[in-house]
């Protein structure tokens, strides 16, 4: 029964929002691409199968007609049958693997399972004026993301990312650094994360309010500035928990987190004001983890098979 209410539960969610329950907006929208850059990044990305957005269906974005072969879904045996397309969503313009060059980073949806985050990115090269296809990084994706510019005239993404699975939602800002020969290196910097889709006895919520970077001291190193909303709860030992009954005990508050930059990682690390606030909010997240795992198995262990 209980396993029965969580999924009946996640499927509202899902219906409601388009996501599972309690996601939340990004606070950054990466930029999207009008038909003319559309169309000429798209002749590097899938060459022979580009389609163009179609006015008159809402929401309609320019693509791949078929899964391109480098993506998961891209068998032929297997797309022909789907009839899913790789929807281009956003585009940004830098210098990502070295001083100079012209790149694009382009974030896909579609082609990929949730394992792979539903989609990827792809790093293209501008060459004679015509981009060319450098990697396709599958999973990563780049729909709210800022160029970070070093003063040795590379950039870095500095990026929001969501996930949700049966006992959490988690929403997180991380940092890419890109290379034209590895994968990208994406550590992140921090992360908040949702329980209450555990169903449990206690949950912890958190929303990342706002994302700024500043540069107060015009170093050319701007860091980053978080405001977030953490809340813990707990709640009846009943069918549904967390899912289906209000809080018993509830407390919720704000923070403002900040983090410097760190040349030598190329990431960003608490700023001292900010390190026992950030530690202490990441023990929260981690313990109210394991408790929704921890509810996650209890309840599969007391549904009937």
């Amino acid at each position: 029964m209980i396993r029965w209410i969580r999924i009946q539960l996640l499927l509202l969610g899902v219906l409601s929002t388009g996501f599972l329950c309690f996601s939340q907006e990004l606070v950054w929208k990466s930029a999207v691409p009008g038909p003319a850059q559309a169309a000429s990044l798209l002749h590097a990305v899938c060459p022979g199968s580009a389609q163009p957005a179609r006015g008159s269906i809402p929401g309609s974005l320019p693509g791949c007609g078929v899964c391109p072969d480098y993506t998961t879904n891209g068998d032929p045996q297997y797309r022909m049958h789907t009839g899913e397309t790789f929807a281009l969503r956003s585009v940004l313009y830098g210098s990502f693997t070295a001083p100079g060059v012209q790149e694009a980073i382009a974030s896909f949806e579609g082609c990929e399972p949730h394992a792979t985050e539903f989609g990827g990115s792809i790093l293209l090269s501008k060459r004679d004026d015509s981009w060319l296809l450098v990697r396709y990084m599958q999973s990563l994706i780049t729909t709210g993301c800022r160029a970070y510019h070093l003063w040795t005239g590379r950039d870095l993404l500095l990026c929001e990312g969501e996930d949700g699975h049966m006992d959490e939602t988690s929403h997180e800002i991380f940092v890419c650094s890109f290379s034209s020969q590895n994968p990208p290196v994406c550590p992140a910097v921090f992360t908040v994360v949702d329980t209450r889709t555990a169903c449990g006895t206690s949950a912890a919520w958190g929303s990342i309010d706002d994302a700024a970077l500043l540069d107060p001291n015009g170093d050319r190193m701007p860091g980053l500035s978080l405001k977030i909303t953490v809340g813990q709860g707990t709640y009846p030992a009943n069918n549904g928990g967390s899912c289906l009954w209000p809080a018993l005990h509830s407390s919720v508050r704000k923070y403002k987190l900040d983090f410097w930059f760190q040349p030598k990682t190329g990431s960003f690390a608490p700023a001292p004001r900010s390190r026992a606030s950030v530690e202490r909010l990441s023990a929260v997240f981690r313990v109210a983890e394991e408790k929704a795992r921890e509810a996650t198995l209890d309840a599969v262990r007391k549904s009937p098979h």
